[in-house]
């Protein structure tokens, strides 16, 4: 009985969570998939599209829109690999960099704002 309960409300915390992320997200016309690639780019520096797939958890099927999403917006640049000319590298730009400190301060403010209620 208390495992399903704290089950129950793992899952529930979880739900809670992942709205709270992704409303402050959308406050800031982002989407968790954009800043997980991102700040990915950020932490990790520039890598092709299936390094980034298993770095963010995005699916290899899903990683294209996300990348053509982001290179759209000026957000991500794409560079033939000079090892490799058939695969790109994609590298975060420096709007990319901004957005992605405007989207951490909207998705901060948001879970702490919430946390308080």
């Amino acid at each position: 009985m208390l495992r399903r309960r704290a089950g129950r409300l793992l899952s529930h915390l979880t739900t809670r969570s992942d709205r709270l992320i992704t409303d402050g997200l959308a406050r800031a016309d982002a989407r968790k998939w954009h800043y997980a690639v991102l700040a990915s780019l950020q932490e990790y520096g520039p890598a092709g599209q299936a390094e980034l797939s298993g770095r963010s958890g995005i699916h290899r099927s899903d990683m294209a829109g996300v990348l053509n999403e982001l290179a759209g917006r000026d957000l991500v640049e794409r560079a033939p690999d000079p090892g490799d000319r058939r695969r790109n590298v994609i590298t975060i730009s420096a709007r990319g960099r901004r957005h992605l400190r405007r989207w951490t301060r909207s998705w901060t403010t948001s879970t702490t704002n919430s946390s308080h209620h």
